[in-house]
């Protein structure tokens, strides 16, 4: 499966070279999931016939595969070969059991790595139920209305919409998936020709018919899954070689209604959305922008499809359009948007330590994207993350992030696993600090959350004198003795470092609010999964300080002593805020 980030596109057709019901362009925003890399093929979709023939759910009637609850066989699955010859399923009658052909021509092509043809919609939506069932998913089809629960995480057909994002694959103005122009070096497809010439301008194949690879003198004419090149987002075939069902029924008008978030196509109709093209069509059904409407019961040599996978988009997704949903935070990551991470809008500094400190894909939670620290066995810095944000006088640490603004009081919540096997406690996880000069890194406070022993604590500093209210720390990590008045540290009371606290996602958040000017009502304290571990309070943190906020928190992987062994620790989910943010649901 392939990671599909969550974003906004312009969906629907760019060029003058479409239909009508490809207009009018219009924006789409998504939520993120995976999708899978390749059309299944015809081996996984006889395992899953074979399986249900042992469990009795499946009946053959004159060669064709339907439910065994369908007494009036009105939902049929797939035919096999003794009802279409271009089906590559084979059944024997006195086994019970199916197989993959393989074809006789030439050297005997063995099919079972080429997608499956001559399947209905509804035995793409019973594969995806049988995917769910097999690896311990919620279901996401009733197979008695056939309507889809897109609340459920388990395995479904992909919207109309989410096709053709993730078709895309991040050239969302292109006609096809990596370009203008098509020949039989990118996807397998009829180059369709009149008067001796490609009868599109933008088909460049230098010769006329089909797929000389796969034109074997017997249809269909499919390729072995993932021949090409993969587009941006690592999806195979996306163009050509078998066209794809959709969940979405078809409308040939829906776009002019058709929503901002996570369209799911029209409440009814009669039939479901094909896309992508296939081996025996030309290239203009395999542009990005072409969408057919075709009976869910109806079977092809060019039908086959793929599936996708829900990912809890209330944890997945938290920060998508945060800005309108919390108004009360200042900033938010879960890592799942592929810009920079230094830029407007994220972080002012990044170490990326040569590639120890990374966002992955599938390692976060609900197999998100996170960022995965490694440390080297003995290595004591492993990468950060710094966060500028509120006014600050250092240009250098401002990234657009409410810079006009002074916050004394914040709170910050990020999550927080160790691998299995860990072992030890590194010293540093976060501080938030206070910059106070244009010209170096002088701090009025830093409120430290780090470790000693198995156990985070708070750690809150005071940077200032409180007889002048002047800065003492000159640059950053002033230990220049009288400069910093340690405050008193208080350590939390879950071992979170222990080996019963490994593999499992914390939820850490922290508060840190400066004291009034003059006094001591400063506040330092950490949860964890919303139990409160550690509280200082009656802090004098900046004295009568204000010229300047708390305006950073940096994100640390620092070991004093060194990592005892090579081990790996992840953060997700990093959020910002003024006010208390609390964990999210299961």
């Amino acid at each position: 499966m392939a990671h599909i980030p969550y974003s906004g596109f312009e969906m629907g057709n760019n060029f003058d070279d479409g239909l009508s019901t490809e207009l009018p362009l219009h924006p789409v925003m998504l939520d993120s999931l995976y999708m899978g890399k390749y059309e299944v093929t015809n081996r996984q979709f006889c395992d899953f016939l074979n399986f249900a023939e042992d469990c009795n759910q499946i009946k053959i009637d004159g060669g064709i595969v339907y439910a065994a609850s369908d007494i009036a066989n009105n939902f049929p699955y797939c035919d096999t070969s003794t009802r279409s010859s271009y089906s590559q399923i084979d059944y024997n009658d006195v086994t019970q059991t199916f197989s993959v052909k393989t074809k006789p021509e030439g050297n005997g092509r063995d099919m079972s790595n080429d997608p499956m043809v001559q399947v209905s919609w509804y035995g793409a939506a019973a594969y995806c139920n049988f995917r769910s069932d097999r690896e311990g998913d919620e279901t996401c089809y009733n197979t008695s209305t056939w309507t889809c629960d897109f609340s459920k995480k388990g395995y479904r057909l992909p919207t109309e919409a989410e096709w053709e994002y993730a078709a895309r694959g991040g050239t969302p103005s292109c006609r096809f998936p990596w370009g203008d122009t098509i020949t039989h070096s990118q996807a397998n497809y009829y180059s369709d020709w009149q008067d001796g010439n490609p009868a599109y301008p933008y088909d460049l194949n230098p010769k006329e018919g089909f797929h000389p690879d796969s034109n074997d003198g017997i249809y269909p004419y499919t390729s072995v899954a993932g021949s090409f090149s993969a587009n941006g987002f690592g999806l195979f075939d996306m163009a050509g070689n078998v066209c794809e069902w959709c969940n979405d029924w078809h409308n040939s008008t829906y776009y002019e209604t058709s929503p901002y978030d996570n369209p799911l196509g029209p409440l009814s109709g009669t039939s479901r959305v094909l896309r992508g093209g296939s081996w025996a069509v030309n290239p203009w059904a395999c542009r990005l922008a072409t969408r057919f409407g075709y009976l869910p019961d109806g079977r092809g040599y060019h039908l086959g499809f793929r599936i996708v996978r829900n990912l809890a988009p209330h944890r997945l997704n938290e920060c998508y359009n945060w800005k309108n949903l919390h108004p009360e935070w200042i900033f938010c990551d879960d890592f799942e948007n592929d810009t920079a991470l230094v830029r407007d809008g994220r972080y002012f500094e990044y170490d990326d330590d040569n590639g120890d400190f990374v966002p992955i894909d599938g390692i976060g939670l609900d197999c998100s994207k996170a960022m995965r620290v490694l440390f080297q066995s003995g290595e004591v810095s492993a990468g950060n993350l710094k966060l500028g944000f509120g006014r600050n006088p250092n240009d250098y640490m401002n990234r657009d992030i409410r810079e006009t603004e002074d916050f004394r009081d914040i709170y910050y919540r990020m999550y927080l696993k160790m691998q299995d096997g860990w072992q030890g406690s590194p010293a540093k996880l976060s501080r938030a600090t206070s910059f106070s000069s244009s010209t170096n890194w002088s701090q009025a406070m830093i409120a430290h959350l780090w470790s000693s022993g198995l156990y985070l604590l708070v750690d809150p500093v005071r940077c200032v004198d409180p007889d002048t209210n002047l800065v003492k720390c000159i640059g950053y990590n002033d230990f220049t003795p009288g400069h910093m008045d340690w405050l008193g540290h208080l350590a939390g009371v879950t071992p979170i470092f222990d080996s019963l606290h490994d593999g499992i996602w914390y939820c850490v958040e922290a508060h840190v609010k400066l004291n009034d000017p003059g006094m001591s009502n400063g506040l330092q304290e950490f949860w964890i999964d919303g139990n409160l571990e550690a509280r200082r309070d009656g802090l004098n943190f900046v004295a009568s300080y204000t010229d300047y906020a708390i305006n950073a928190i940096f994100f640390e992987n620092w070991w004093n002593g060194g990592s005892l062994q090579t081990q790996e620790r992840y953060f997700d989910n990093i959020v910002v805020s003024t006010q208390p943010i609390g964990c999210m649901s299961q």
